[in-house]
């Protein structure tokens, strides 16, 4: 982890890059093309992906009713109240 971070990145799992590249399909920093860059899209979902597969097991939901509960909040005025875990 960086000195000038206060916390730990979201992912933990895997070591972050200490450098930035240029994407090799599109030409952009790499990761600025997501998600409609391919391979920027790959680049950026390696790290969340290795924090994720282990929640979702551990969760016992459908990837899909995990995802829901963990974003709900981006719109929750919308929504109602926030679902339960079970």
């Amino acid at each position: 982890m960086a000195d000038d971070q206060p916390f730990p990145p979201g992912a933990r799992r895997a070591v972050r890059p200490t450098a930035v590249i240029d994407c090799p399909a599109c030409g952009e920093l790499a990761g600025r093309g997501y998600p409609t860059c391919l391979v920027c899209a790959e680049l950026v979902d390696q790290f969340w992906t290795l924090d994720w597969r282990p929640l979702v097991e551990v969760a016992g939901l459908p990837e899909l009713e995990l995802a829901e509960l963990c974003c709900w909040r981006t719109s929750a005025s919308s929504r109602g109240p926030a679902p339960t875990w079970p």
